[in-house]
């Protein structure tokens, strides 16, 4: 059963630095980005949520040494705490956030040692709230005044 969809268009920018002679320096036309780990919750969202794994990938282009921009794709998926499931009467659920930027790259020092650059962008993301339904069956109980009596059970 799906509780809640939140959909967000956002914007950032970041200057940034990246040391070394990089492979703009060296003239690349494209560039690809690529990752995977472990997604640690913090504030109100770690006390409701359980770590979880994420997924990334890019892919860009320079348009000049100054000048390029990337598309940047990303899910994350985490579970909800026990705590929060017993509180709001769930068996199990799950939250998954997908994003997807585009950024564009100005580069302030190309052909230096270090390359000093400026991004930003915008971007779709899109989260979802997953709860499973608990499920219930029906048993006997016993009571020595009422005899016996049909009793639903909750179950996970």
């Amino acid at each position: 059963m799906e509780i809640r969809v939140n959909e967000k268009l956002s914007s950032i920018c970041l200057p940034g630095t990246d040391s070394g002679r990089s492979h703009r320096a060296r003239g690349a036309r494209f560039t690809f980005s690529g990752g995977a780990g472990f997604t640690t919750p913090v504030g109100d969202a770690g006390s409701n949520l359980d770590t979880g794994w994420n997924i990334r990938g890019g892919a860009g282009v320079n348009f000049s040494p100054h000048l390029g921009v990337m598309l940047d794709l990303g899910y994350d998926s985490m579970g909800i705490n026990t705590a929060t499931l017993s509180n709001l009467g769930f068996a199990g659920g799950r939250l998954s956030v997908f994003s997807a930027t585009i950024d564009p790259i100005v580069h302030l020092m190309p052909k230096g040692k270090v390359d000093v650059y400026v991004t930003g962008g915008g971007g779709y993301f899109r989260q979802n709230q997953d709860f499973s339904q608990p499920g219930v069956i029906t048993g006997t109980g016993f009571n020595p005044f009422f005899g016996f009596y049909p009793v639903a059970v909750p179950t996970n």
